[in-house]
């Protein structure tokens, strides 16, 4: 088994990359299963010592670029898979956005930041399944338009409680920088473990 990134390439300066990786089987094709495999909802929960569910009232605001097409029927796939509750439009649970803060005229999609975002979107909800989502999609993975997004999550009508962006931007290398990289998604997972 080996993995690879599913965003092209890396980060241009002034632009960020998504950290999501793939597992690949023996023949390089993706490692597929007839079931769920790797960390459940409820082992998540567990790891961070997460008790409560979380309220409509309480916003996470995932930021990525590009667009994500499939962004509710798949959240509707994990969350049913794992008897979490339904988080749809018409629920009032989930909201996708552009970056201007319009439902609908949505960026161009691209996969490799689909998978990213759908990560996002399933790991919100394992961690608070009573939480409102809101999805922001950036035009593009410049820094410029990911900073929009961000700004247009923390403006919107009812201001998010968190908000998680997993773009990175190139960064040197140094033996610290994997532990910051640690430190960041340890304060992450803690900041939602706090929402519930």
């Amino acid at each position: 088994m080996t993995h690879s990134r599913v965003c092209s390439g890396t980060a241009v300066p002034g632009s960020a990359s998504c950290h999501a990786h793939i597992v690949k089987d023996e023949t390089g094709q993706p490692f597929a299963t007839t079931g769920p495999a790797g960390y459940a909802p409820a082992d998540l929960r567990a790891a961070y010592a997460v008790t409560g569910t979380g309220t409509s009232a309480t916003i996470i605001a995932i930021v990525d670029a590009f667009g994500y097409p499939n962004a509710e029927s798949d959240l509707a796939t994990y969350r049913a898979q794992f008897g979490l509750p339904a988080c749809t439009t018409a629920n009032g649970c989930f909201k996708k956005v552009n970056q201007n803060g319009v439902q609908g005229n949505y960026p161009r999609a691209n996969t490799g930041w689909s998978q990213e975002t759908a990560l996002d979107l399933d790991m919100a909800s394992a961690m608070c399944p009573g939480c409102s989502i809101l999805l922001v999609e950036a035009t593009s993975s410049s820094l410029n338009n990911l900073a929009m997004a961000v700004n247009r999550a923390a403006s919107m009508e009812h201001t998010p409680s968190a908000t998680v962006t997993a773009a990175g931007k190139r960064e040197r290398r140094t033996p610290s920088s994997s532990t910051t990289t640690r430190a960041s998604l340890s304060r992450r997972a803690r900041a939602m473990a706090a929402l519930a």
